[in-house]
C-alpha cells in the first residue's frame, strides 16, 4: 500500500509521540526508595574578601617634598633636591629601596625615606618628566614628547 507523502509524515510523527509517551516514566527502572543518597548540589560560592579601609584619616609616617606636615609652602628657585615641586604621576621603586618621584623639575631619587630620618634625595634629573615607574630592572619615564627606558635605575644624575 502507497500512501502519499504527507500521509507519511503524519505517521511518523503520531509514531514519534507515542514511544516518546510510553518510554518516559517510570524514574529509570524502580523506586530508590526512601534510604536513598540525595546527589550534592552546585558548591557553595567563595565568600566575598572583607572591604579594607583606611578609617576616618590615616597618619603617613613620611612627608616627601616639603619641610613637614604643615608646611606647604612653595620651595625656592632653584629646587632643592629634597623638595618636590608639582609631584606628578606614577613612583617607581628599586629592589634596594630606592624611591624615583617625578616632577615639574625632574625625576628626583630618594635613597631614606624612613620616619626616623626623614626623607633624602641622593639626586634629581632635570627634565619636564611626567611618571616614572621600575619595570623588569629598568627605569621608565615618561616626558611630555616620549617615553625613556634606561637599562638601570641610575644611582645618579647620569642615565645608564
Amino acid at each position: 500500500m502507497k500512501f502519499h507523502a504527507s500521509v507519511r509524515m503524519r505517521l511518523a510523527a503520531a509514531a514519534m509521540a507515542v514511544s516518546a509517551a510510553v518510554g518516559c516514566g517510570g524514574g529509570g527502572g524502580g523506586g530508590a526508595g526512601p534510604g536513598a543518597p540525595v546527589p550534592p548540589g552546585p558548591p557553595d560560592p567563595p565568600p566575598i574578601p572583607a572591604v579594607l579601609t583606611w578609617g576616618d584619616f590615616p597618619s603617613a609616617s613620611v612627608v616627601i617634598g616639603q619641610p613637614d606636615f604643615d608646611r606647604g609652602d612653595a620651595p625656592a628657585t632653584p629646587v632643592p633636591i629634597d623638595r618636590l615641586r608639582f609631584p606628578i604621576g606614577n613612583t617607581g621603586v628599586t629592589s634596594d629601596g630606592r624611591l624615583f618621584v617625578a616632577s615639574s623639575q625632574g625625576i628626583s631619587a630618594f635613597d631614606d625615606y624612613d620616619a626616623v630620618k626623614g626623607p633624602s634625595a641622593r639626586f634629581s634629573m632635570p627634565a619636564n618628566f611626567r611618571s616614572v615607574g621600575v619595570h623588569g630592572g629598568k627605569l621608565v619615564s615618561i616626558t611630555d614628547s616620549r617615553v625613556e627606558v634606561y637599562n638601570q635605575p641610575p644611582i645618579d644624575d647620569r642615565p645608564t
